[in-house]
C-alpha cells in the first residue's frame, strides 16, 4: 500500500524507454491511496494489459508541473476503483497515446472523481477506451489538444448519477490546425444513445473565453440524437 501522491510503479526520469505488462496492482480497498502507475517526467514507455484496484489515481501520465511526460503509450488497461482520477493527464504530458481499455466506477463521496481527466495536455490520442459508472466521465480543461475516437461514455445508474462532461477550456489555438479537440465515432449511451458517435467538438475552439461549455455540448449531442446525427 503506498501513501497520497506516491506510485507502486513510478518510471524513471527522462528518455526511459520501458514497460509494465500483465501485472495486477492492488490498492487498499477500505481507503484506496496513492497512484498505480506514473509516467510524470519519462519518455517512450509503456503500460500494457494491466489491472488495477483501489487508487486514488489508476494512471497518471502528467500532474501538471514536471516536465515532461511524452511519447508514451497505455493499451488494453483495466482501471478499477478509483477515487480521485482513473487516468490524469495535464499539462507537460506531449504526444501520448491511450488505446482500448476500461476505466470502470470512478467515484468518492464528494461527487467529484474523474474518470478520464485532461488539461492543456498536447497532442493527446485516445481510441477505444470505455468510461463506464463515475462522478465525471470526461474532464477537460486549460488549453488541450487532443482527439477521442471510437469510445464509449456509460454513465451507470450509481446513485447519484454522474455527469458525462465537464469542460472548461480555453482553447486558445486554431481548432483545425493546432489546437482544439476533436470527437469522432464515439458513443454516449446516457442518456442520448448516439448512432454514429459525438459531433466533432472542434468548432469550441473559436470560444477562447474561459467558460464553461458542457451544457453546449449537451444540447449538441441531444440535437444531434434527435436527429439521428
Amino acid at each position: 500500500f503506498v501513501g497520497a501522491g506516491v506510485a507502486v510503479f513510478q518510471f524513471a526520469a527522462g528518455l526511459n524507454r520501458s514497460g509494465i505488462e500483465g501485472v495486477q496492482i492492488l490498492g487498499p480497498s477500505g481507503a484506496p491511496s496513492g497512484r498505480a502507475v506514473s509516467f510524470v517526467g519519462s519518455q517512450f514507455n509503456y503500460a500494457k494489459n494491466l489491472q488495477i484496484w483501489y487508487h486514488e489515481i489508476g494512471i497518471d501520465l502528467s500532474d501538471g508541473v514536471t516536465p515532461f511526460s511524452a511519447y508514451n503509450l497505455i493499451e488494453q488497461c483495466e482501471i478499477n476503483l478509483c477515487t480521485s482520477f482513473g487516468i490524469r493527464c495535464y499539462q507537460q504530458s506531449n504526444s501520448n497515446t491511450i488505446v482500448g481499455g476500461r476505466i470502470f466506477f470512478t467515484r468518492n463521496a464528494g461527487n467529484t472523481a474523474v474518470a478520464l481527466g485532461i488539461d492543456s495536455a498536447r497532442g493527446i490520442s485516445i481510441s477505444g477506451l470505455a468510461l463506464e459508472d463515475y462522478n465525471v466521465g470526461l474532464q477537460v480543461g486549460g488549453a488541450p489538444a487532443f482527439s477521442m475516437t471510437g469510445c464509449y461514455l456509460e454513465k451507470g445508474a450509481t446513485i447519484p448519477l454522474g455527469a458525462d462532461f465537464d469542460v472548461l477550456s480555453t482553447f486558445e489555438e486554431s481548432p483545425v490546425f493546432e489546437g482544439g479537440i476533436i470527437f469522432n465515432g464515439n458513443h454516449h449511451a446516457d442518456p442520448w444513445p448516439l448512432a454514429n458517435g459525438f459531433i466533432d467538438a472542434a468548432l469550441y475552439g473559436v470560444l477562447p473565453d474561459g467558460a464553461d461549455h458542457s451544457a453546449e455540448l449537451q444540447h449538441a449531442l441531444d440535437d444531434a440524437a434527435a436527429n439521428n446525427v
